[in-house]
């Protein structure tokens, strides 16, 4: 069993995301369960999916969950969620 942050949807807006950081320091804290999060699902948006993992490791999760396809533009759903496989950091 682990527990993952993914995120919520705001109810205003359809297009808006939030990641909580602060969730997954207390979860580590509270529980002895493995934390995982998922910038790709939490931030909703490609271009954001780098700079919230970098946000999220200092808080140390177990791992992170990121979305990858070799064509993101025709993928059947979560494309604007996920990375080309070149854009994948080693």
């Amino acid at each position: 069993m682990v527990l993952c942050e993914r995120g919520i949807k705001p109810l205003k807006r359809d297009d808006a995301h939030t990641l909580d950081l602060a969730a997954v320091a207390l979860v580590r804290e509270l529980s002895h369960l493995p934390v995982v999060a998922d910038p790709s699902h939490g931030t909703g948006k490609r271009e954001l999916i780098r700079s919230a993992s970098r946000a999220l490791w200092p808080l140390e999760p177990t791992a992170l969950i990121i979305e990858v396809h070799p064509c993101p533009e025709r993928a059947l759903s979560d494309g604007a969620q996920s990375l080309n496989l070149d854009e994948l950091p080693p």
